[in-house]
């Protein structure tokens, strides 16, 4: 793969890492990201498979990813990525007593951090 387009691949995976970790107005929040923050998902058992798949999709272009002439930088923000995405596609699909964690134990803690930061950061 020649270094220009290793760019456009590596701009691309960035593009979509950050998209998939800011998709809902608690992850922006706890990012800082101050856009569509009043909006809510509608947490449906179909967006939760869409939101999987989108996951496993993006864990399959970052491990395909060439390692080859990435710099320290580089290779360790790729190490870095997967397995920020292998985590969170872990507990997304982790199930107990045959029923999905996120329905079992339900977590509003990232919005309450978020507001946190927000709260803590407005002067």
């Amino acid at each position: 793969m020649s270094d220009q387009k290793k760019d456009v691949v590596i701009e691309s995976l960035i593009a979509d890492f950050h998209g998939f970790f800011s998709e809902t107005p608690d992850e922006r929040l706890l990012l800082g990201l101050t856009h569509d923050l009043g909006s809510l998902s509608s947490a449906t058992d179909e967006e939760h498979k869409e939101t999987i798949k989108q996951c496993q999709d993006l864990l399959s272009r970052l491990q395909r990813f060439p390692k080859t002439g990435l710099s320290f930088d580089q290779s360790l923000d790729l190490e870095l990525a997967t397995l920020g995405v292998e985590n969170y596609l872990f507990f997304g699909t982790h199930t107990y007593n045959g029923k999905p964690l996120h329905k079992v134990m339900p977590d509003a803690a990232g919005i309450a951090q978020g507001l946190f930061i927000l709260l803590t950061n407005d002067p």
